[in-house]
């Protein structure tokens, strides 16, 4: 009797769709962890950007900028910053991303209270941009 095979068998068929998934699982797990790690860049430059316009500001006004910040600052529409600190000597702010939602950076500059992570830790200064996940 002979047999003439012209296609696949069902076990041979999910066998290679078990095989598409998991591949999909790993590429997934893959790109999101590459969005989160763009999206915090996105976020870290735009508190920069707020710490150049700040020092301009504090150079023509003798003091920092307020919440929302110095008037010309321009910030990317899904970024939402808040200046928690501003005084003569000093400011605050922490930001995220609307699609970062674990995520959250902050920066301080001068004598104003750190507004993001521990206090007693010597690599957090004035002027750097610190993120927790």
């Amino acid at each position: 009797m002979r047999q003439d095979r012209k296609g696949f068998t069902l076990i041979e068929l999910l066998i290679v769709v078990v095989i598409l998934g998991i591949l999909a699982t790993i590429a997934m797990s893959q790109f999101s962890d590459a969005r989160n790690r763009a999206l915090s860049k996105v976020v870290q430059n735009e508190l920069r950007a707020l710490a150049i316009q700040q020092e301009i500001y504090h150079h023509f006004h003798g003091s920092y900028a307020p919440d929302p910040g110095p008037p010309d600052f321009v910030k990317t529409p899904d970024v939402n910053i808040s200046i928690n600190d501003a005084t003569r000597g000093g400011w605050a702010a922490t930001a995220n991303h609307a699609g970062w939602t674990t995520g959250l950076c902050g920066i301080f500059v001068g004598d104003a209270d750190k507004s993001l992570g521990d206090s007693g830790n010597p690599e957090q200064v004035a002027g750097g941009v610190y993120c927790s996940q």
